[in-house]
């Protein structure tokens, strides 16, 4: 323990020293409050829009089923993982602080250019940590492309230790699924997340190599 606590005393003295670092970092953490704080107000408007429903044989054809708390563990568990090697290696954090903001803010083009109305037989998700920053209430038009399944595939696409991204990544794909059998997202949603929030990642890491 001790020697873990010294080596993560190391490796942020050391990080901190770089004035790139320390830049790269307070840039994208404010663009990162900024998102936080401007949560609510965005979901409060587009639920107040009316959208399009979209044909979706799969959801159609699966029983609506509450996977709310797979889905709570899956996104908190990632979390934590993630947290874990950021410690360990404050570049990691960096990287997922720039990949947020790069999600988030695509994400809030996507959902605005492309307004959607809920998926039918839909079941909200029942997460109390998530819907503190969506002002208290499900969301139900927070639809193109899925932001718990690119949360977690970005963390996956940050981790460097081989089993940690495969485990992580995979449990990207089961939360997909579950968000599917809720009638959480539309199969497009959950699809879409995949090659978007890779670009969005290595785009994160270009930002934080570049000097």
């Amino acid at each position: 323990m001790f020697l873990s606590l010294l080596k993560v005393k190391n490796n942020w003295d050391n990080a901190w020293k770089s004035p790139d670092f320390r830049l790269k970092m307070l840039i994208f953490l404010l663009i990162d409050v900024g998102i936080l704080i401007a949560f609510p107000y965005f979901f409060h408007w587009i639920e107040s829009r009316t959208g399009t429903h979209l044909s979706d044989p799969l959801i159609e054809n699966i029983p609506a089923i509450d996977f709310s708390v797979p889905v709570f563990g899956i996104v908190w568990g990632a979390g934590l993982v993630l947290a874990r090697r950021a410690l360990l290696n404050p570049q990691v954090l960096l990287v997922f602080l720039a990949g947020y903001a790069l999600l988030t803010l695509s994400r809030f083009l996507s959902i605005t250019l492309l307004p959607l109305e809920a998926p039918q037989n839909l079941i909200p998700l029942v997460d109390p940590l998530t819907n503190y920053f969506y002002a208290g209430k499900y969301i139900t038009k927070d639809l193109f492309f899925s932001g718990h399944t690119s949360t977690v595939i970005l963390i996956g696409l940050c981790l460097s230790e081989r089993t940690e991204r495969a485990v992580v990544l995979g449990a990207s794909v089961v939360l997909g699924v579950a968000l599917l059998f809720q009638h959480v997202h539309y199969t497009l949603d959950v699809v879409a997340a995949f090659p978007l929030t890779y670009i969005d990642f290595r785009i994160a890491q270009w930002l934080v190599k570049r000097s």
